[in-house]
């Protein structure tokens, strides 16, 4: 329906779900890649943050008035690839340093937490959650679009030490449906379980500085 790796195309797909559907119980922000070498899109963003980032942003906000009602839920896809993240937001959006593949995936995975504590902390007095998780390493196309020597490396030896993609689903449906993470809000899970991220991920200023930011680049797109 749409290239989330846009601003417009996020919002083509926001206009498709609203033509199609009148309630929303679960937003899923799960759409990601990893980006070996520099790219922009064609609104000028380094791809990796356009499509992990911004893509997550543009569609959970285009569909606010559906997202923030009590018990709707919203759930995005992080990794423990946050770990090597940083955050400099002079940079990140379009990469005048010219950093990119895995430094600039784990920059846009910390993003996905700042951002899920940034939202939650937004849709409390409504009623709904959000929260984000880790799947794992898990055996899909992961890595595939670039070839490199990481390609290379992540093709080797999925079969034998990546999850099958049921498995990496488990924490992802487990939040979008389960009873028991109704009551979880702004939190970081691995294995159905809240874990530890982290010290840049809390940085809670950073998120609200990330999230200003997010809105006046779509604003100006």
């Amino acid at each position: 329906m749409g290239d989330l790796a846009t601003i417009a195309g996020g919002r083509a797909v926001a206009r498709a779900f609203r033509e199609r559907a009148g309630r929303l119980d679960v937003l899923v922000n799960n759409a990601g890649a990893i980006f070996q070498n520099l790219g922009r899109t064609a609104e000028g963003f380094e791809q990796t943050f356009a499509l992990n980032h911004l893509g997550y942003f543009v569609l959970t906000t285009e569909l606010w008035d559906l997202v923030a009602r009590p018990g709707v839920r919203v759930v995005s896809t992080s990794s423990g690839a946050h770990r090597t993240g940083r955050i400099d937001l002079d940079d990140i959006a379009r990469r005048p340093s010219g950093r990119a593949g895995f430094a600039a995936y784990g920059d846009s995975k910390l993003a996905n937490i700042l951002f899920t504590r940034a939202l939650a902390r937004r849709l409390a007095p409504s009623g709904a959650v959000a929260n984000c998780f880790h799947p794992g390493f898990v055996r899909s196309g992961f890595a595939q679009n670039t070839p490199s020597f990481f390609q290379r490396l992540v093709k080797a030896v999925a079969p034998v030490l990546a999850r099958t993609p049921e498995k990496g689903a488990e924490t992802l449906l487990w939040l979008a449906t389960s009873p028991e993470a109704a009551g979880l809000n702004g939190e970081y899970l691995v294995d159905r379980k809240v874990a530890g991220t982290s010290a840049r991920a809390t940085d809670d200023a950073m998120g609200e500085a990330l999230w200003a930011m997010s809105e006046a680049l779509v604003k100006g797109a």
